[in-house]
C-alpha cells in the first residue's frame, strides 16, 4: 500500500542529494582561469608569449622563475611556487631566448616524495611530516626556437595535500616575462 510512494520519495530525495553535491562541487571548485578572463582557461593549444629577450648562460639546460623575477638555481626557495623553462641542453656559450610564442602541446602533472630527490632525504628526517614535490608540466613547440622544450613548474608541499600549481601561480611565478595567449576549451589537458 505504501511501497511505491515510499520508494518514489527515496528516489526523490537520492536525486535532490545527487544533485546539491554536483552544485557544490561545481559552484565552490571553479576551473583557472587566465589573466583575469573568465572565457578563458590555459588548455592545450594555448600559447606562452615569451615578451622580451631572456638571457642563457651556456653553462645550464634550464631558467628559473620565482615571484615575476628571472633567479639562479641556487635561489630558488622551494617552498614557494618556482617554474623553469627547460631547453634542449646547455650550449656551451651564453645566447638568448628571443620573443615568441610557444605553443602548449601537453599538459602533465605529476608529485613525487621529497626524500626520493637527490640529496633531499637529510630534510625529512629533520622535520616531523612527509611533503612532496607537486609539478605540472607544459610541452612547448615552436618552429622557430625548438630548443626551448618545456615549462616545468614545482611547489613543495605536505603530501597528501595535492598542492599542484595553478593557472594563477604560475602566471605570478612567470611575472612580466611571459604572457598566455589561452583558448577556450575544455578538452584534456586542462589547467
Amino acid at each position: 500500500m505504501f511501497g511505491e510512494p515510499i520508494r518514489s520519495i527515496c528516489s526523490l530525495l537520492f536525486l535532490v542529494a545527487a544533485s546539491l553535491a554536483v552544485w557544490i562541487t561545481c559552484a565552490h571548485a571553479p576551473a583557472e582561469r587566465v589573466a583575469g578572463n573568465p572565457e578563458l582557461e590555459l588548455t592545450e593549444g594555448s600559447f606562452l608569449v615569451l615578451t622580451r629577450p631572456l638571457p642563457v648562460p651556456g653553462d645550464v639546460w634550464s631558467v628559473y622563475f620565482q615571484d615575476g623575477r628571472l633567479i639562479r638555481f641556487g635561489d630558488v626557495e622551494d617552498h614557494r611556487l618556482y617554474c623553469e623553462l627547460y631547453l634542449n641542453g646547455a650550449r656551451g656559450v651564453d645566447w638568448q631566448v628571443e620573443p615568441d610564442r610557444f605553443l602548449v602541446t601537453r599538459i602533465s602533472s605529476g608529485s613525487q616524495d621529497e626524500s626520493a630527490l637527490p640529496g633531499r632525504a637529510e630534510y625529512r628526517l629533520a622535520r616531523d611530516r612527509d611533503q612532496s614535490v607537486y609539478t605540472i608540466v607544459l610541452s612547448l613547440a615552436s618552429a622557430i626556437q625548438p630548443d626551448v622544450r618545456e615549462l616545468r613548474c614545482h611547489l613543495l608541499f605536505d603530501t597528501g595535500w595535492n598542492a599542484y600549481p595553478t593557472a594563477r601561480t604560475i602566471r605570478r611565478a612567470l611575472g612580466e616575462f611571459f604572457g598566455i595567449e589561452a583558448v577556450a576549451g575544455n578538452g584534456p589537458g586542462r589547467l
